[in-house]
């Protein structure tokens, strides 16, 4: 874990960064590590930041599409309330329930 308790994984694709995200999938790293207490998984992460093709990299690796995060909200919530259409879109199609 980095600072604040949240995985590299997490970090990466909070900032939107796919070769990093690559890099540490090809490393085994957890696709699906739970939040920490006020934090989120990586694909809420990348979901509320907006980025779209990193959070099509996750789901190609089985991230939990309904995982509960920070105060509850999933990575569908995530990206509804940030304003990202494209990303509610790809979430719903990959099973992504309200």
């Amino acid at each position: 874990a980095v600072d604040g308790g949240e995985t590299a994984l997490q970090a990466a694709a909070g900032g939107g960064h796919l070769a990093v995200v690559e890099r540490l999938l090809q490393e085994k790293a957890d696709v699906n590590a739970a939040a920490v207490d006020g934090g989120e998984t990586a694909l809420q992460a990348a979901a509320g930041g907006g980025h779209l093709a990193v959070v099509e990299r996750l789901l190609q690796e089985k991230a939990d599409v309904n995982a509960p995060g920070k105060w509850g909200k999933t990575a569908l919530q995530e990206a509804a309330s940030s304003g990202y259409p494209a990303i509610v879109e790809c979430l719903r199609k990959a099973g992504a329930v309200e």
